[in-house]
């Protein structure tokens, strides 16, 4: 039996929390596992907030399957955010619980749904067979520390409204086609810095911040040089320390910054896998029109008449 998360699933919760898969890094990275927790609360306000928990009680007294979704409003992609506890996600479960978080995303207007899962991890396996599919790889790198200093001037600065037209640019020069179809965006929304040479910009990076640390996601221009440089004048002005780390994702397509991530202490996670898979929106309700009338009359569409196309004349 599957149901909407209820308040007085919140103790079940918290104890299943330690237990999860977490499938959306930039979320439990910046604000940790709690935000968990936290958006459950809103899952009865669901509507609103874009926030959809589901219960799966599989026959264990006190141990359902429980998943969470996330979806902005507007916005073409929402996010899996976490499913648990891990040994209760088989195939059978996991499906009714998907199946459900997607009717509630399709009736919020989100057309994609995005997991990014360990490869090794069973939960990997089970999206699989659930329709989702591999679009990208990556690695998460946790920095504590600030990297050696770079000599030169720092050329980072915050972006503004109006590089939201550079920021594009750069989105299609340096990201696979794929991987732009499915992570759509809105350029002019987007927080980070921005690297400009000259009047060229060269180097974007994303960033989400919260009480835990911050998350950045770096693009590159394929003409950027020097970009273990320009990396460690941009982790000067982040500031990553022990308490709050800066979280660097690389994905497979971009530049190999492993060898200098490396030098400067920066641990990397397994390496994971960013999943996707389309919905379709349902529709809830029917909207009807009326056919248009001229003088109380139904206007009758004006029949097509048919020609013979090689004499130019009415045929029969």
């Amino acid at each position: 039996m599957i149901r909407a998360f209820r308040p007085s699933d919140v103790l079940t919760l918290h104890r299943l929390r330690k237990q999860g898969v977490y499938l959306d890094n930039r979320a439990v990275l910046t604000w940790g596992t709690r935000v968990v927790t936290t958006r459950a609360l809103a899952s009865p306000l669901s509507k609103a907030t874009g926030v959809f928990t589901g219960v799966q009680n599989s026959g264990h007294p006190g141990r359902p399957l429980i998943g969470q979704a996330s979806h902005t409003s507007g916005a073409s992609t929402a996010r899996l955010t976490f499913l648990a506890p891990e040994e209760q996600i088989e195939l059978r479960a996991a499906a009714e619980l998907i199946e459900y978080l997607l009717r509630q995303l399709g009736e919020h207007q989100a057309q994609t749904l995005l997991a990014e899962v360990d490869e090794e991890a069973a939960a990997f396996e089970v999206l699989r067979q659930l329709n989702f599919s591999i679009y990208a790889r990556q690695q998460i790198w946790k920095i504590t520390s600030v990297a050696p200093k770079w000599g030169g001037k720092n050329k980072w600065r915050i972006c503004a409204s109006l590089d939201g037209f550079n920021i594009r640019k750069l989105h299609f020069a340096s990201v696979p086609s794929l991987v732009q179809q499915i992570e759509a965006r809105d350029f002019s929304t987007l927080n980070g810095w921005v690297y400009y040479q000259d009047t060229d910009l060269l180097g974007f990076a994303e960033v989400f911040s919260g009480p835990r640390g911050a998350w950045v996601l770096l693009f590159c221009h394929p003409e950027m040089d020097d970009i273990e440089d320009h990396l460690s004048s941009l982790l000067a002005l982040l500031r990553p320390r022990a308490r709050r780390p800066v979280y660097l994702c690389i994905r497979r397509y971009q530049h190999d910054l492993s060898s200098f991530l490396q030098e400067i202490g920066a641990q990397a996670s397994n390496q994971q896998a960013v999943m996707a898979r389309r919905l379709t929106a349902g529709v809830t309700h029917a909207e009807l029109s009326p056919i248009p009338q001229l003088n109380g009359t139904p206007e009758v569409p004006t029949p097509i008449k048919d020609y013979d196309l090689q004499g130019g004349e009415e045929a029969g």
